[in-house]
């Protein structure tokens, strides 16, 4: 029978896969054989509501506050159902939280979160932005100590790359490289915009399937790079190269959205990324999504994200700069983007939801249904901050909400302004300006004495950027790498799982991470890792190999051979490009350099044997 630390391992497995009631079931295992573990609570508690189970998931967050009244967490989630009362002594219990110094300032800044969504509810509008600023003020102290920091400056100068890389003669010169399929369709714009909301609405219809926030396309586009002269990204920008990439994305679609003719992907940041997107499909739809910019960045002040993925919202005065950045780019995307798109206004749509839905399926080429305005009883699975939101009848008290605030939003104001110049320096904290560039120099350097094996200075010099940074992400990564070429298993998983504590978007980290626990013997562990690598990267050769290699072992045959497939016959590559058996050394040969140990793989039925030095 699995262990409650197995069950776990899978429940968060499944979650991060997007199966949530398979994670649900794994974690309702999990307490049957731990009752009392309050955090396994209020995960059951955030998987039920992705899946709109809300009453089921109200109590399991109070099971979790009664056997953990400190777990700030819970009353976040809580506050975002609205399930926290103005009652006074439960927000006293919350503000103690927020005050308690003893407590991490992770877990504080998430109190601050939820005292502040409840004042806002209860309509003590000023005592709520000020636990506000208050809460953001902590969370982007912690996230400045993780190396997490927001840089107009390098988003102005990212902008100015895509308008210089994507002009009419590029679109041009690429006119028919890719796959011509209507099935992908592109929600864009900024994060608080009515993204899940249009996307809800669009999933409602019986052809369409709402994949939620994927990550496939921003991955894809960092594979590519831009198409700049003088740049030399890992993959070329030719036609074969791109035909391969828009048939394996879209076999994933496919995959996601079963017979769907539709197949939603609502990542908002996907507008960096149109330029790649109109290259893959040439009849993608594009579906642009707007709202009052003051409303959007109130919404995102006032959300506490997922560490690592929205660095712009923990000031006001950031979230105009990067609203400006945004418009800029979508002018220009307006300009020359050879895609359909449809510009969805939030105002506009929740004051005449019938015929704004109807102006939304009839440009996604479908006939009407009348689901699509009883969106809120569609059953699917929403992991965004919107989930409870989209499955509420449409309402407008979200319209306007800025004049609550309006005497505090000067910052905001200033930065959407001309008044303010976000190309310049000076705009911005000059003491966090010089602790990242002092960070990025070191971790150059560090890098470079990695790669020319001195591990004791890679290490030194690490070690000094985390004097620096304490939660540098990508440093704890490499120290837990240098630990496990150094054979310290131990220590590789401690500090590799703090990095990922502090960011888990990188498959890398994953990977690594299940290479120490596999050394450690802890094989269920290790599996859950590997898998987290693949959710976050499908085609990541050296997890396909490795978990396929363990599942072998451990006589899981069937299993075992799936992943072999899918490294040999087309999920191997970058973008899905085939992989040819000759060329299995070197897909793996990561997994045997990063820790300085041979490797022998012999994919069972298929007679090739490998031996990575």
């Amino acid at each position: 029978m699995p262990t409650a630390t197995e069950y776990h391992s899978h429940a968060t497995s499944l979650r991060l896969a997007g199966d949530m009631m398979g994670a649900v079931e794994n974690y309702k295992q999990v307490l049957a054989l731990v009752p009392d573990s309050a955090t396994t609570w209020n995960e059951l508690g955030t998987a039920l509501r992705s899946l709109g189970r809300f009453d089921e998931a109200v109590n399991c967050f109070r099971r979790a506050l009664v056997l953990k009244p400190d777990l700030a967490d819970a009353y976040r989630n809580l506050a975002l159902g609205e399930q926290l009362s103005a009652d006074n002594s439960e927000l006293a219990s919350i503000a103690a939280l927020v005050d308690a110094a003893d407590l991490a300032i992770e877990d504080r800044s998430t109190a601050a979160f939820a005292l502040g969504k409840a004042l806002d509810d209860a309509g003590r509008f000023d005592e709520a932005f000020t636990t506000y600023e208050r809460a953001n003020s902590m969370y982007r102290t912690a996230r400045a100590a993780a190396g997490d920091w927001f840089d107009a400056v390098a988003l102005s100068r990212q902008v100015d790359e895509i308008i210089a890389a994507f002009t009419p003669d590029f679109f041009a010169k690429i006119a028919g490289w890719g796959m011509r399929s209507e099935v992908p369709v592109f929600i864009v714009g900024m994060p608080r915009s009515g993204t899940s909301l249009v996307e809800q609405i669009a999933s409602s219809h019986s052809r369409v399937s709402g994949a939620g926030e994927l990550l496939h396309i921003g991955q894809m586009y960092g594979d590519f790079g831009p198409p700049i002269d003088g740049h030399r990204p890992e993959l070329r920008w030719e036609e074969a190269v791109i035909r391969r990439a828009a048939g394996g994305h879209l076999q994933r679609l496919r995959e996601i959205g079963s017979d769907a003719e539709r197949v939603i992907d609502k990542m908002p940041d996907n507008v960096f990324y149109l330029g790649l997107v109109a290259t893959l499909y040439p009849q993608a739809r594009v579906i642009l999504c707007r709202r009052d910019p003051r409303d959007v960045a109130l919404s995102c002040f006032f959300q506490k994200f997922t560490p690592g993925t929205v660095g712009f919202s923990y000031a006001l005065a950031d979230c105009g700069r990067r609203q400006v950045q945004i418009d800029r780019l979508i002018e220009h995307w307006r300009r020359v983007l050879p895609l359909p798109m449809l510009e969805v206004n939030y105002e506009r749509l929740v004051a005449d939801l019938a015929g704004e839905s109807q102006n939304l399926v009839s440009f996604l080429g479908l006939e009407w249904e009348p689901a699509c305005l009883e969106f809120h009883r569609t059953e699917r699975t929403v992991v965004t901050a919107s989930s409870w939101q989209v499955r509420q009848p449409i309402y407008d008290r979200s319209v306007g909400r800025w004049r609550n605030y309006d005497r505090h939003l000067e910052p905001l104001l200033r930065a959407l302004s001309s008044a303010e110049d976000s190309s310049n320096p000076s705009a911005f904290d000059d003491a966090e300006r010089t602790l990242q560039n002092e960070v990025i120099v070191a971790l150059s350097a560090a890098a470079e004495q990695y790669r020319a094996g001195d591990l004791d200075r890679a290490e030194t010099l690490y070690r000094e950027v985390l004097e620096k940074v304490p939660q540098h992400p990508e440093t704890l990564h490499w120290l837990g790498v240098i630990a496990g070429i150094r054979g310290r298993h131990q220590d590789a998983v401690q500090l590799i799982g703090r990095s990922i504590v502090v960011s888990a978007v990188r498959p890398d980290a994953h990977f690594d991470l299940g290479y120490a626990l596999q050394q450690l013997g802890r094989v269920a562990e290790a599996e859950a890792a590997f898998c987290n690598a693949l959710t976050l990267r499908p085609d990541y050769p050296a997890a396909l190999a490795t978990l396929g290699s363990m599942l072998l072992a451990g006589g899981r045959v069937e299993e075992a051979v799936g992943y072999f497939h899918k490294l040999v016959a087309g999920g191997a590559g970058r973008c899905c490009r085939p992989l040819r058996p000759r060329q299995l050394p070197a897909a793996i040969g990561r997994f045997a350099r990063l820790f300085g140990q041979p490797a022998t793989y012999s994919l069972a039925g298929s007679g090739i044997p490998i031996r990575v030095e």
